[in-house]
């Protein structure tokens, strides 16, 4: 990754595969939320700290309809143990 744009990182995503995309997010994602639990945050706070961004993301890049859509397959996924701790590397 190179600093471009007046610092903002440039990445040519499309030559990122979908599954490596994912990888990339994850790691990001759980280096932030050691961080926060690291610095005194309960682990409920960071958790519905991160849904709330999710969903505020998919709102943004999917619309109101399109994220409702993603947030309405919650529950069978969370009920299928999709999200269980060996699971969430999807």
């Amino acid at each position: 990754m190179t600093e471009e744009n007046g610092g903002q990182a440039a990445t040519d995503e499309a030559a990122l595969s979908d599954q490596d995309q994912r990888r990339i997010a994850l790691q990001c994602l759980v280096r932030g939320w050691e961080d926060a639990l690291n610095k005194g945050v309960d682990p409920q706070t960071v958790a519905i700290t991160a849904l709330s961004t999710g969903l505020t993301g998919l709102v943004d890049s999917l619309g109101q309809d399109g994220a409702r859509m993603v947030a309405e397959k919650l529950p069978e996924q969370i009920a299928a143990g999709y999200f269980s701790p060996k699971e969430s590397q999807h």
